[in-house]
């Protein structure tokens, strides 16, 4: 069933670059704001208040959420696989050890499941651009390079995981 889903976003994927919908960060402006950083909603992984303000919030109704997931999972025998990555904003600042990870690392130690930590993939060659690569400019999503990194790095660490 994973695969089967990794292979659909594949798919999606190989289809839009078929047809030339691939899209790229082009940029050389070095305009933090304008590579998605330093956004006052992305920056609470990093800054206490921010955390306070925006991070806090959005950990507790996400852990809500992934909760009733789990529960559906687990009446459903299913596995579960919970997958992390950094925004933007940590890879600029190198936030390796950031609340995002360290929380979700927590929550799942009380779970039948399985972290899917794809943080290191992010920090291997320069921040910029690495964010420029894998993200759209002004926002926290990936780009078409980004949905492929991680669908071949999610299907490589549950391959790890599973044989």
């Amino acid at each position: 069933q994973v695969f089967h889903i990794i292979d659909l976003i594949k798919d999606k994927y190989e289809k839009k670059r078929r047809k030339g919908k691939v899209t790229q960060f082009n940029k050389t402006d070095k305009d933090l704001y304008k590579i998605g950083i330093d956004h006052p909603k992305t920056l609470w992984t990093i800054k206490k208040d921010l955390y306070i303000k925006y991070g806090r919030k959005g950990l507790k109704k996400s852990e809500e959420n992934l909760n009733r997931i789990y529960e559906l999972a687990e009446k459903n025998n299913s596995e579960i696989y919970l997958v992390i990555w950094p925004a933007p904003d940590q890879i600029y600042y190198n936030d390796m050890d950031s609340i995002h990870i360290k929380y979700w690392n927590n929550w799942i130690k009380n779970k039948n499941a399985k972290l899917i930590d794809l943080n290191k993939y992010f920090f291997v060659e320069d921040k910029v651009k690495t964010i420029q690569k894998y993200f759209f400019p002004d926002d926290t999503h990936w780009n078409e390079e980004g949905h492929k990194l991680i669908y071949e790095k999610i299907f490589e660490e549950i391959k790890k995981i599973n044989f």
